[in-house]
């Protein structure tokens, strides 16, 4: 069995887009995204955060998500 890697929920923030015609200030007001994504942590460095969505017993995982460091405003594990 492989080693039991640590669920955990990531708080970060996120760029946001627009469309289509507007006014300056509607686009200026858009401001941030702000996530939370919760998965298994599989590495974490001072560049970024990978946690994956599925790990099964034999050790294979499927689906990640990697985050910059600098989007990441929280860790939080979960039990």
């Amino acid at each position: 069995m492989a080693k039991k890697l640590q669920l955990v929920e990531v708080e970060w923030t996120d760029a946001q887009i627009g469309g289509g015609w507007n006014t300056r200030e509607r686009y200026a007001d858009k401001g941030i995204a702000k996530c939370r994504t919760a998965g298994y942590l599989l590495v974490r460095d001072k560049r970024s955060i990978t946690i994956m969505q599925n790990v099964c017993d034999d050790g294979t995982v499927s689906d990640s998500m990697t985050i910059p460091a600098g989007c990441v405003k929280r860790v939080r594990r979960l039990k």
